[in-house]
């Protein structure tokens, strides 16, 4: 009885080892998606700030202000 219940045991222990493995290669993943995230965030940002200032310096801001109405 004993030989079956070290069995289970160690079953168990394996398995709860397996999945804190996995548990720290999501906790990964979430950590650079949230980082890849906010580049983009930034990334759009200075696209923004760069596509207004070419409107000003071409001088057609009004075409895209009345497009938008």
């Amino acid at each position: 009885m004993i030989d079956q219940t070290d069995k289970e045991a160690e079953y168990y222990r394996d398995m709860v080892i397996s999945q804190g493995n996995h548990i720290e290669t999501l906790k990964a993943d979430n950590a650079q998606l949230t980082e890849s995230y906010y580049k983009l965030i930034k990334r759009i940002e200075e696209l923004t700030v760069e596509r207004d200032n070419l409107r000003a310096q071409l001088n057609i801001q009004h075409y895209w202000d009345s497009q938008e109405s």
